[in-house]
């Protein structure tokens, strides 16, 4: 566990070659102590999948990441946050690869499965909204962006309070959003807003 553990933060500061050898490590740990299939196995072959991404390993990490979900899919079902995470990290692997329909296609999956189990304030919706909106933008669809994130900004902001951080970088999507469909002044707007919630966070 605390080799995952400090291979994920490593993740977070870009270090993902460092966090190769911890992620092994974690693997072999966790598979010696558990077997193949328990929960701390999984979490461990999940870091490991995205550092074999971030070090320009796609493929392996794709299939290790379909391989995962398999797994979580038969032990916990399609709905259970473990799944839905894992369906989002294929998802967002796929985009590396330049599969960006079929990666739009499971972000809109995972992201309307969380707003309807979950609903639109929930964490986990706003960050699958977060991976599906950048899909939108990148693919030139800034409309469906901007009506799934001013909907889920209002939700989110009522239940968590407008300075959450991740209603803080939904913000700045949508800002870029307005942006590309050529409302400059809501996206100033909306950017404002962003950069002031940052100044009172840090």
């Amino acid at each position: 566990v605390a080799h995952d553990r400090l291979a994920l933060a490593l993740l977070e500061l870009n270090r993902a070659h460092e966090a190769s050898e911890h992620t092994e490590a974690a693997v072999r740990g966790e598979l010696a102590l558990h077997g193949a299939g328990h929960v701390h196995v999984l979490n461990a072959l999940t870091t490991h999948s995205l550092v074999l991404v971030q070090t320009g390993h796609c493929e392996e990490g794709r299939t290790l990441c379909a391989s995962v979900l398999a797994e979580c899919t038969a032990l916990f079902g399609p709905d259970h946050p473990r799944t839905l995470t894992l369906e989002n990290n294929l998802a967002r692997i796929d985009m590396e690869l330049g599969q960006v329909d079929e990666a739009i296609a499971a972000m809109e999956k995972v992201f309307r499965r969380r707003h309807q189990l979950v609903g639109p304030h929930h964490v986990d919706t706003l960050m699958a909204l977060s991976n599906y909106a950048m899909g939108l933008l990148a693919r030139g669809d800034s409309a469906p962006a901007r009506d799934w994130l001013e909907e889920c900004i209002a939700a989110g902001g009522a239940e968590l309070g407008d300075d959450h951080p991740v209603l803080v970088h939904l913000g700045v999507l949508l800002g870029r959003a307005y942006f590309l469909l050529g409302d400059r002044d809501a996206a100033r707007v909306r950017l404002s807003r962003s950069l002031a919630a940052l100044e009172r966070v840090f």
